[in-house]
């Protein structure tokens, strides 16, 4: 049987690694818990915003 790593971003913040984002990472196999750091739900925000102006 095989292990699944979660990661689990602190209080007001989001876990990416610049194409995954949320509140919970569950990786895949192949997939490196140090590609992933928090940024503030805010920051989260903005990103969406301006992606969806960017459209």
């Amino acid at each position: 049987m095989k292990t699944r790593k979660i990661l689990y971003a602190d209080e007001g913040k989001i876990l990416t690694n610049g194409e995954i984002y949320g509140k919970q990472i569950f990786l895949a196999e192949g997939v490196s818990e140090y590609d992933f750091y928090e940024i503030t739900e805010s920051e989260y925000e903005r990103m969406l915003a301006d992606g969806e102006k960017a459209e």
